[in-house]
């Protein structure tokens, strides 16, 4: 879910104009979208909860 979301945004923010986007704050999309309040989901340990 993590990297589809991101990809997602990724693309988005790629297609809003004729130009790329030029990412301001991180060298990463990751660190761009967490700058901008995008969390990453962590993953449950299943076998804990049995």
């Amino acid at each position: 879910m993590n990297h589809y979301v991101l990809k997602r945004m990724a693309r988005f923010l790629n297609r809003k104009s004729q130009r790329y986007y030029r990412m301001k704050f991180a060298d990463t999309y990751y660190g761009e979208m967490t700058h901008y309040g995008l969390y990453r989901l962590a993953w449950a340990d299943v076998r804990r909860a049995r």
